[in-house]
Parts: structure tokens; sequence; C-alpha cells
């Protein structure tokens, strides 16, 4: 037995430049807003997708939402993608309550016949996975609403 039984993320070294630039929207859920289309982006952008304009800003996404598809960690695509170390496991598309759906892990499962379509969730912030420095890194996860 190890004595870090957790995943290793990656092997290399970790890249401070690139963990800062990702910390708003690993942390606060930061994406981006255009100011012409009024479209909005997670993770962040810097032109538009939808027009095409650098007239872009930060945008706070919203920290609340519902559970639009969801798949157990015993699933063997879910495994094979190195979500099977930590049984059980839920993997969700998450609609916002501003209209985004992202992709997110749902933790504090107690009962697993919650974790269903349109169940309400909230962001957290958790440990997601470990560097090859042994250090941890945090990110969003979301947790049922009771």
């Amino acid at each position: 037995m190890s004595l870090y039984p957790e995943q290793i993320h990656r092997m290399t070294t970790a890249s401070m430049l690139r963990e800062w630039r990702e910390h708003g929207g690993k942390y606060r859920l930061e994406g981006s807003r255009c100011q012409d289309c009024d479209e909005i982006f997670f993770p962040r952008r810097t032109v538009c997708g939808a027009c095409n304009s650098l007239n872009v800003e930060p945008y706070r996404c919203a920290r609340t939402g519902t559970i639009q598809v969801s798949a157990h960690a015993e699933n063997p695509i879910l495994a094979a993608m190195g979500y099977g170390e930590t049984v059980p496991r839920f993997m969700a598309m998450v609609r916002l309550d501003d209209g985004l759906v992202i992709a997110s892990e749902i933790v504090d499962v107690i009962d697993p016949r919650q974790v269903v379509s349109g169940a309400p969730v909230r962001m957290v912030i958790r440990k997601h996975v470990r560097e090859s420095n042994l250090a941890w890194q945090y990110a969003y996860k979301f947790v049922l609403v009771k």
C-alpha cells in the first residue's frame, strides 16, 4: 500500500503561471460575458464565440443549478478516464441558474438515488487532484441541496 493512495494528476512540474491564470475559474466559477451580444462562456475566453467581438469582460457564473445528466464511477467509461479509484464517485452535467452547462463532480452523496436529473445543487470548493510534488489542487465541485 502506498503512502499516498491518490492518483497523481501529472508527473511533470506544475505550471504556476497556468494555475494563476485558471484561478478565477477553478475557485470562483469566473467566465466571460460579451458586452456586444451578452453571450456568456465558461471557462473564460478573450474572444466571443458567437460574434467574434473582443469586447469581453469577466463574468461570475451562478453558484447554484440543477443536474442535467449524471454517471456513476462504476461506469467502465468513467473508470477508464481515471475516475474509478474512489468509489462511489458521481460526474454530472450541471445547468447553472444563468443557463451555462458545465461538467463537474457531485460530492458528499449519502444516497446515490438522489443523484438524478433535475436535482438542485450548489457549488463548493474541494480537493481536486494531487500534483507530482504532493501538493493538493482545489477546484469547484457540487453538492446536493437538501
